[in-house]
């Protein structure tokens, strides 16, 4: 829509995801790893990376947001950070990915959030624009 073109790549921690991924985009799967994002040394790095926040211990959280910048993300690059899914009552939803974020001293460059209204869950994304 503004001029990207993306060219996917994924890693999963589940070996069973990560194959049904590729089923599901044969066209990308050579680019579908299975590994640990702790520990996995990436191809390249990119423009965009995306990580569920929500799926990573609290006390890991800052291990991985500073692994992802420092390993993964291109400068001039966006870390993308998300927790999908957090309530079906909007007006109880109190974690703040961008907050979150702040609290481990990152600038956040935005922090979209939308609340689906038929699955009853809100979305909320923060980024962090790397120099």
């Amino acid at each position: 829509e503004k001029g990207y073109q993306l060219e996917p790549y994924g890693l999963d921690i589940s070996a069973r995801l990560a194959e049904v991924a590729r089923r599901r985009l044969p066209q990308w799967a050579e680019r579908i790893f299975v590994g640990n994002v702790m520990v996995w040394k990436p191809p390249q790095k990119f423009d965009f990376v995306s990580t569920g926040l929500e799926y990573v211990p609290e006390q890991r959280r800052r291990d991985l947001v500073d692994r992802l910048l420092a390993g993964f993300v291109r400068a001039g690059g966006r870390l993308i950070t998300t927790a999908y899914g957090l309530t079906k009552d909007p007006a109880k939803a109190t974690w703040s990915v961008g907050d979150h974020l702040r609290s481990f001293g990152f600038a956040v460059g935005g922090e979209p959030e939308q609340f689906d209204e038929v699955r009853g869950k809100l979305y909320r994304i923060a980024y962090i624009n790397k120099a």
